[in-house]
């Protein structure tokens, strides 16, 4: 089972790190949508590619808001060019709950 995050951004180059490390430890590889960050976030996202770390950066600044045409952009993005099983969208300052791994609550 392949599980992929998808993450979008927007000037948190205060917790990026953190939060993708996080979610990493749980999932198979992540995206991330940067929506036209101005500090250090996109450049502290490729460092972690230049790592090894299996994640894809997209850069995209979107002018008009359309929720629903970016997620299922990200979804079928995640579904078809990685292969995953389950896509998990979380926020860029949001941190799950690893009392419980996500593997563990999908399989359930």
């Amino acid at each position: 089972m392949k599980i992929v995050g998808v993450v979008r951004t927007l000037n948190e180059d205060d917790i990026i790190e953190a939060v993708i490390r996080h979610h990493l430890a749980q999932m198979d590889s992540v995206i991330v949508l940067d929506d036209g960050s101005n500090d250090r976030t996109v450049v502290i996202v490729r460092a972690m590619i230049d790592e090894g770390l299996p994640i894809e950066l997209i850069e995209r600044r979107c002018v008009i808001f359309d929720e629903g045409n970016r997620n299922t952009f990200l979804f079928d993005r995640a579904r078809d060019l990685h292969g995953a099983d389950w896509v998990v969208f979380f926020d860029a300052d949001e941190f799950v709950d690893t009392r419980l791994t996500l593997r563990a609550a999908v399989q359930n």
